[in-house]
């Protein structure tokens, strides 16, 4: 899929794939968020849709320990929108991010009964 600009010294197509590749680049720089790497060793799989001279992003991220994900999320739609559309002139409609994996810890707030030494003190 391309999209195509022609201007008065000639036509412009920009592929797809170079959308998708800046979109990964624009998500992998915010912070707060990882890509996974495939199995293959491949990045994550971004899928774009060009339609009516505007591109659909969907982007899928993981959320590092520390970070919020509504935020990150949020700041990775801002962040691909504004470098596809100054990078390439090609209009983004939406930035679909779906969060496939987070860091958060869960708190341990129970005491277990091992946490405790038999003299008194607390175990370390």
């Amino acid at each position: 899929m391309e999209n195509t600009t022609v201007t008065p010294g000639g036509s412009l197509k920009i592929s797809g794939a170079v959308i998708a590749r800046i979109a990964l680049l624009a998500a992998g720089e915010t912070p707060g968020v990882k890509l996974r790497q495939k199995k293959s060793g491949r990045g994550a799989r971004v899928k774009v849709i060009l339609m009516n001279e505007a591109a659909i992003i969907d982007l899928p991220i993981y959320v590092l320990p520390g970070f919020k994900c509504v935020a990150a999320a949020a700041a990775v739609q801002r962040e691909v929108k504004q470098a596809v559309q100054s990078m390439t002139g090609v209009a983004v409609a939406k930035v679909n991010v779906s969060i496939t994996g987070s860091g958060a810890r869960r708190s341990h707030s129970r005491k277990t009964a091992n946490s405790k030494t038999a003299g008194g003190g607390v175990a370390q």
